[in-house]
């Protein structure tokens, strides 16, 4: 039995384990609308991320640990905020 990317079994419709029908076809329609949205977005967030996964790599590689690199995060954006606010 061969084993594809979806849970159809099809390649045409790629969902990536995602069983959207299932997980969002229930409730109130407002509610359900939000979380499909909200789930596309990480969808595409997690593509934008595929695709710039050698970027994060040569940025990760030039710190000595995860905490510095989001701690300089941190600096840059509150350094941009300063700038604005001047």
């Amino acid at each position: 039995m061969a084993v594809s990317g979806s849970p159809t079994g099809s390649a045409g419709s790629r969902t990536y384990g995602y069983n959207l029908e299932h997980s969002f076809g229930h409730g109130k329609q407002h509610l359900a609308a939000l979380l499909i949205t909200l789930n596309l977005l990480a969808f595409a967030f997690h593509t934008v991320c595929d695709h710039a996964e050698k970027w994060w790599h040569l940025a990760r590689s030039k710190v000595s640990s995860r905490a510095q690199f989001f701690g300089n995060m941190v600096a840059i954006t509150s350094y941009l905020n300063l700038l604005k606010l001047g």
